[in-house]
């Protein structure tokens, strides 16, 4: 395996701690996925077996389009729609999970916005993008 120093910006170090924490995954394994999928998205574009880069908008949307609740809330969330399931969510219980819903219903029509600008970027429909990027639609929308 080799060895690449790669330098973030705050913010964009920020950003993959949390997307990787919400999937449950290391930094390392979250860009080496995101480069996967870029290469092959690049190299399938190409058909020169040679990558263009991206612009940063298309890195900023690829970014924006992994993005999900932070992995501590995105616990909690599944708890609570577990326990709701149950039949067993206390009233404040309930409002917690009204509230973490909401959010991730932003973020939801956030990544949604985020793939139909990258589609119309790539001069693509947006479900052929969605199945280029191996992007599915969330089983809770």
């Amino acid at each position: 395996m080799v060895t690449r120093k790669v330098e973030l910006t705050e913010e964009q170090n920020k950003t993959l701690e949390q997307i990787a924490a919400s999937q449950g995954r290391s930094v390392a394994d979250l860009i080496r996925s995101g480069v996967d999928v870029l290469l092959k998205d690049e190299v399938n574009r190409s058909g020169s077996g040679r990558a263009r880069s991206l612009s940063r908008r298309e890195s900023e949307l690829l970014l924006g389009i992994n993005r999900g609740l932070p992995g501590e809330a995105e616990e909690r969330y599944r708890d609570l729609m577990g326990r709701r399931r149950a039949g067993s969510l206390a009233a404040e219980e309930h409002q917690e999970l009204l509230r973490l819903t909401d959010e991730a219903e932003r973020l939801q029509a956030e990544r949604v916005e985020r793939l139909a600008e990258l589609a119309r970027l790539r001069g693509k429909p947006l479900v052929a993008l969605m199945e280029e990027l191996g992007v599915r639609p969330s089983p809770n929308a």
